[in-house]
């Protein structure tokens, strides 16, 4: 059994007639050749990684930010520190292993992102923090339908981007009130606040 063919065992989850040597060398092949990937990007001028967070939030870090730099370290992520072989067999069992590649950017590659937040640990110098569609627009949150769940908003108490899964309304003599929820709970909004719906996510290579 060749190299490749123990590679293809790492993503399909059936590592049982690998020996631990042929799933060792397996991991550090996938590794090198991520290693490249990410090394000829760095040496091309990309100096951001694009993190995508809770699948519904788009960051932006430097290469430097502690919270993201151990994706450049590709046998690192293979191969976490006290991990053991029969650790890995487990992982693999479950589905398949692959750790997560770094999504690495250039300033220029942001113009083709619709919306993007900048990491407020590392700050990177970029002449836009954050941006938002074009086409975004903001609506009354007593209006909003269901239709919205599911969606991604922003407002000024909340200007990271978050998703909406359930809208509760109260229908009084003064008025309607309507609570918002995201995945933590109640989305903070002072009274008249009316949040900005945010293009649907995008797909990111």
């Amino acid at each position: 059994m060749g190299v490749h063919d123990i590679t293809y065992l790492l993503f399909s989850g059936n590592v049982e007639v690998v020996s631990d040597d042929e799933l060792l060398a397996a991991i550090n092949e996938a590794a090198q050749r991520e290693q490249q990937i990410v090394d000829d990007q760095l040496r091309a001028g990309c100096d951001l990684i694009i993190n995508k967070r809770g699948g519904s939030k788009c960051v932006v870090h430097r290469t430097t930010c502690a919270s993201v730099a151990h994706y450049l370290d590709r046998r690192a992520e293979w191969l976490p520190n006290g991990w053991t072989v029969e650790l890995l067999r487990r992982e693999i069992r479950h589905g398949g292993f692959s750790p997560r590649m770094p999504q690495l950017a250039t300033e220029d590659d942001l113009e083709e992102i619709p919306t993007y937040l900048s990491c407020q640990i590392c700050k990177p110098d970029l002449k836009r923090q954050f941006k938002k569609s074009a086409d975004s627009k903001t609506s009354d949150p007593n209006k909003l339908g269901e239709d919205r769940i599911g969606r991604r908003f922003v407002s000024p108490e909340t200007p990271e981007p978050w998703t909406l899964v359930r809208i509760e309304r109260t229908i009084t003599a003064q008025g309607t009130t309507t609570v918002l929820y995201d995945e933590n709970g109640s989305v903070p909004l002072s009274p008249g606040t009316r949040v900005r719906l945010l293009p649907k996510e995008p797909a990111l290579g």
